[in-house]
């Protein structure tokens, strides 16, 4: 059978020495599942249900530390995915928002005001002065004046990435 399959693993599990090859093979499973919702499934059945009955003197100390290593690591794993998709979102509303203005004042304004404005917009990293600054674009008379409320939003404590 093939050695990442998770059959095998099973297989191999099952048909270990001692439990130190049985904690070896665990491992290697654990490797290649990575994240795998499976991984604390494998271990905890390891820990608790083949390791007594295949080697019930054995110490299950390491097999016990690492589920609760694997346990740890699945819900950073979760956090982090949650983190990523949270500003994986952020960062796609942002961008829509700057092309959007930026689009809308090329419309408005022309060529010349649109890519002034664009570089202006990278610096703003507040959702609400970014917005203020696509109203600017419906409420200013002309390219300079939505220009000046791009600049002083972007300078601004509230605006800045600098902060």
């Amino acid at each position: 059978m093939p050695q990442r399959n998770r059959m095998s693993v099973l297989v191999r599990l099952e048909t270990a020495e001692s439990p130190e090859v049985l904690l070896e093979t665990l491992r290697e499973a654990l490797a290649w599942l990575g994240g795998d919702e499976l991984g604390p499934v494998f271990v905890s059945w390891v820990s608790e249900v083949l390791m007594p009955l295949r080697f019930p003197d054995a110490d299950r100390t390491p097999f016990e530390d690492l589920q609760e290593g694997v346990t740890m690591l699945a819900e950073r794993a979760k956090e982090w995915t949650e983190q990523w998709f949270a500003e994986g979102r952020e960062s796609g509303q942002r961008d829509m928002a700057v092309r959007m203005a930026v689009r809308m004042a090329r419309l408005k304004f022309g060529e010349r005001a649109a890519e002034r404005l664009s570089p202006l917009l990278e610096r703003i990293s507040d959702p609400a002065a970014l917005a203020e600054v696509g109203d600017g674009v419906i409420q200013c008379r002309d390219g300079e004046e939505l220009l000046a409320r791009a600049e002083a939003a972007a300078g601004s404590g509230n605006g800045s990435q600098d902060t």
